[in-house]
């Protein structure tokens, strides 16, 4: 299904040939590709829908994949089955549309504190046709190589509020990801979630731009805020442009698009984030202009007790200010 710019509905029906489980699809004018567990399938628009074209397979562990200018790109930091085994489980793939071949296929070492991706969502690497983003977990470090994945910078930050825990360390040695019952590794990490400071996410915004998602603890143990910082590389070097945004829900206010809440859980695409809510389809209606955010939920409540269940897709544009 696709929207144009006016909200108007278009359905494309588009088969999955490989007839495998789809991890992630991407999409532009141009393309729509599906990632699936070992392949990826390309189709091209001509005339009125996406038509086959193509597609090659893979090796390693993927879930992320994006179409940036000619390239199709993997990307992942994941702890599998498939992958658990491995020298390190962070992978980037580049197939060239043009050439219609892979021109990149290299494992990059794993960020500090990568067992945290047990926890999810967590994206611990970006990467577009310019750079390619790492991040410790645990620590507010960001690793930026260039197109032949060489190491060429590090964004840190000296005036972030991060809370670390004395073990933090010891904790991390004892996880083993090889073992095929992952439950005590994952109960021995859990109650760090809520006393250190983490990255969850990195998305690029645009071909220079992208926002960092990390989080610290909050007075009342396993909670924590998530916070928003926004970098873009200018003038050759990579500046911070926005820190510490949040965007916390105040149920008594009214209800307007600007205070909706934003965890981590959303989309960043061609300088848009797109929020899937759980709220009735005609929310801009103007009666909900009168209601508070804990009023509408009540009624949020009531409506799904007599009708099927509905989304809304809320999009936001970045704007550069």
């Amino acid at each position: 299904m696709k929207y144009d710019s006016e909200k108007k509905e278009t359905i494309y029906k588009i088969e999955n040939l490989d007839k495998q489980y789809v991890h992630n699809f991407d999409a532009n004018e141009e393309y729509f590709v599906i990632l699936n567990w070992k392949g990826v399938l390309i189709y091209k628009w001509e005339n009125d829908n996406y038509y086959s074209n193509d597609k090659f397979e893979y090796v390693g562990s993927f879930y992320n994949i994006v179409i940036n200018n000619d390239f199709i790109i993997l990307y992942d930091c994941v702890i599998t089955s498939s992958s658990m085994r491995n020298k390190t489980q962070t992978n980037i793939l580049k197939y060239d549309l043009q050439k219609k071949e892979i021109v990149l296929e290299q494992m990059l070492p794993n960020p500090e504190g990568f067992q945290f991706t047990f926890f999810e969502p967590r994206n611990l690497i970006e990467a577009n046709e310019k750079f390619t983003l790492v991040a410790d977990a645990n620590n507010y470090k960001i690793k930026v190589y260039n197109p032949k994945n060489e190491a060429i910078d590090e964004i840190t930050r000296n005036d972030v509020d991060w809370i670390t825990h004395p073990t933090t360390d010891s904790i991390l040695k004892t996880i083993d990801i090889t073992n095929n019952r992952p439950k005590n590794s994952i109960d021995n990490l859990r109650p760090l979630t809520g006393l250190i400071s983490l990255i969850h996410r990195m998305s690029f915004i645009n071909d220079s731009t992208f926002v960092l998602l990390w989080s610290k603890p909050w007075e009342k143990p396993f909670y924590y805020f998530f916070y928003f910082d926004i970098w873009g590389f200018r003038d050759g070097k990579w500046k911070l442009l926005k820190k510490d945004l949040r965007q916390v829900l105040d149920e008594n206010a009214l209800f307007t698009f600007d205070k909706m809440e934003i965890t981590n859980s959303y989309t960043i695409s061609n300088s848009k984030l797109i929020l899937v809510t759980n709220y009735p389809s005609d929310l801009e209606e103007e009666k909900y202009k009168s209601m508070t955010f804990a009023e509408l939920k009540k009624q949020t409540d009531e409506y799904y007790k007599k009708n099927d269940l509905s989304f809304t897709i809320i999009v936001y544009e970045y704007v550069e200010k």
